[in-house]
């Protein structure tokens, strides 16, 4: 091969060197050129920040000291600090769980009505806040316990949030009097669970 020839070779090489690296910037998968490059030619980058619009609500959501009151009965509530850890509101508007047939979301009743009633529009939890789950507030109801809950029992209580995402939760069981949220023997009512 004569030196002429090497040179046209060694050119050829590097041109093609030149154009696949070209071909692999400015047309790799979901590239169609320039449009994902910045001013300048810097990659383009797209921040998320936390609780931003790539964040599933329910994920930002926790239950902090979460219990139940320990029962004989097929009725008790659950109670704790559900927190919103997202940038924007979350609406809590369902719950289920294994322990229990239904779980209600209950909150007081309008002035001048007594006891609880169903919190049609769910909790709504502030950006960043919290709600507290308490007797006599917002609880959440457990009906048709399939067993009794004896103090120390744990229970997962399903979160669904407006979004239609799911988060799981933790409350223990724990032996509380009628008035503090617990329940006597043989009572179902809300009223008398210390929740009116």
């Amino acid at each position: 091969m004569t030196a002429i020839t090497r040179r046209t070779t060694a050119a050829l090489v590097a041109a093609g060197a030149a154009l696949a690296l070209s071909a692999c910037v400015g047309h790799g998968p979901g590239n169609d050129g320039d449009e994902d490059l910045a001013p300048g030619g810097e990659p383009r980058v797209t921040e998320t920040g936390e609780g931003g619009a790539g964040q599933d609500q329910a994920d930002m959501v926790t239950l902090e000291e979460g219990w139940m009151a320990a029962t004989l009965e097929t009725t008790s509530a659950a109670y704790g600090t559900l927190s919103n850890g997202s940038d924007e509101p979350v609406t809590i508007t369902a719950a289920t769980s294994s322990v229990a047939s239904e779980v209600q979301l209950h909150e007081m009743a309008p002035e001048g009505e007594d006891g609880m009633q169903v919190a049609e529009d769910g909790f709504t939890l502030p950006a960043g806040g919290e709600v507290v789950l308490e007797p006599g507030a917002e609880h959440l109801m457990m009906l048709g316990l399939i067993q009794p809950l004896e103090p120390g029992a744990e229970a997962t209580i399903e979160l669904t949030t407006a979004d239609g995402r799911t988060t799981s939760v933790t409350v223990v069981a724990q032996d509380v009097p009628a008035n503090q949220g617990g329940r006597a023997d043989g009572d179902d009512d809300d009223t008398q669970a210390g929740e009116d």
